[in-house]
């Protein structure tokens, strides 16, 4: 399942969403003029609360659905109990319960067999579709909640158009669950962050160990890893092997973790940072690593090595912590979602509207435990407790 056929949002409104059919022919209008490519309303496709538009030409299926009430609260209790959705969207409940109706906007694909390469790209264009059928929807009426289905993450409007904007894969599309501790209360708590999205690019979700590195810092080295790792000539770093800024400033050690059914842990690329001067952080494993390092180049005789040995990605070793790698390797191509039976573009006929529920997000197990107790949320994310 790593690429999904259907892929939705839900937008919350404190009234009745009006402008149905207007977005339909706005998306419609938008898409062929970006694109060119033309999408016209399936036959019985405008039923009340209801409009279905089809292309032909490439597969797609567009379904925008409007339901009177608050929407159910259990396809957003992933996403409600993330810290994130906390921090930034802190009256997410009360706005879902408060809500007088919702619209769940869908795109999919009519197309069953194809290779795991134009899946992904099909998957690609699914993404940039939906989020500009959510921005459409929301120049119409100004939403209190989005839902997006795919990363599992409640956004405000704005947040959400900041991240639509990012680029694929980008902040949109991989939620940062933060986990982690604080013994010491008089200490920095120890925060991870794990991801929830990135097995659509990569095959395996991504764990940043629990440091005192801040955690929008890890957060930026995941989706850099990622970017990496999914771009059209990148590679996936080796086991052991080190990543970061050319310079040296950043450094991050990245391990691949095998699945351990026992423990609870799914297989995922696990990454510890070693060094942010941005933040002032060191690991106490770099900073022996550098000592030694030191301590040798005194005793040959030998100046240090230059910052450039530092790449981008460099092969592990117990005396230096970033060196040149050795070889690169491209990511194992997943296979194609089959599990979703596609849509349909068969005209359809007759006034009966099909039943239709909320896609439920499909859930990330990486075996971490999430950031909870207020005193811990509130030192993480430097706020007072109330």
């Amino acid at each position: 399942m790593p690429y999904p056929n259907r892929i939705q949002a839900a937008l919350v409104f404190d009234g009745r969403f009006e402008a149905l059919e207007a977005t339909a022919r706005d998306f419609s209008r938008i898409v062929e003029l970006k694109t060119g490519l033309a999408f016209a309303v399936l036959e019985g496709g405008i039923e009340g609360d209801l409009v279905r538009l089809a292309s032909p030409a490439s597969g797609l299926v567009v379904r925008l659905d409007r339901v009177g009430g608050p929407p159910p609260l259990e396809p957003f209790e992933g996403a409600l109990a993330s810290a994130i959705t906390g921090l930034f969207a802190p009256t997410a409940r009360e706005t879902l319960i408060d809500a007088r109706s919702h619209v769940l906007v869908e795109v999919g694909h009519d197309i069953a067999d194809e290779r795991a390469d134009e899946a992904l790209a099909r998957f690609a264009e699914r993404l940039e579709l939906l989020a500009l059928l959510v921005r459409i929807t929301t120049d119409h009426a100004m939403p209190g909640l989005i839902h997006w289905t795919q990363s599992d993450q409640l956004l405000t409007p704005d947040r959400f158009e900041a991240y639509a904007l990012a680029g694929v894969p980008g902040p949109l599309h991989i939620h940062p669950h933060l986990f982690g501790s604080a013994h010491d209360p008089q200490s920095e708590p120890l925060v991870g962050v794990r991801s929830f999205g990135a097995v659509h690019w990569i095959g395996r979700e991504v764990v940043v160990r629990p440091s005192t590195l801040p955690w929008q810092a890890a957060y930026d080295a995941l989706l850099a890893f990622v970017a990496h790792a999914s771009a059209e000539a990148g590679a996936l770093i080796p086991d052991g092997d080190t990543f970061g800024s050319a310079d040296g400033g950043e450094c991050f050690c990245l391990h691949h973790r095998a699945a351990d059914p026992e423990a609870g842990l799914d297989a995922a690329f696990e990454i510890t940072p070693l060094r942010h001067d941005p933040s002032g952080f060191v690991s106490d494993e770099y900073a022996a690593n550098a000592q030694i390092v030191k301590l040798r180049d005194a005793q040959t005789g030998k100046p240090p090595a230059p910052p450039e040995a530092a790449l981008t990605q460099s092969q592990a070793s117990p005396e230096a912590p970033c060196e040149t790698p050795s070889q690169n390797q491209r990511i194992p191509e997943p296979e194609p979602e089959t599990e979703t039976a596609p849509l349909s573009l068969v005209p359809q006929t007759g006034s009966k509207r099909p039943a239709r529920v909320m896609i439920r997000p499909t859930p990330s197990q990486p075996g971490e435990t999430s950031v909870s107790g207020r005193s811990l949320r509130a030192r993480v994310f430097g706020k007072s407790e109330d």
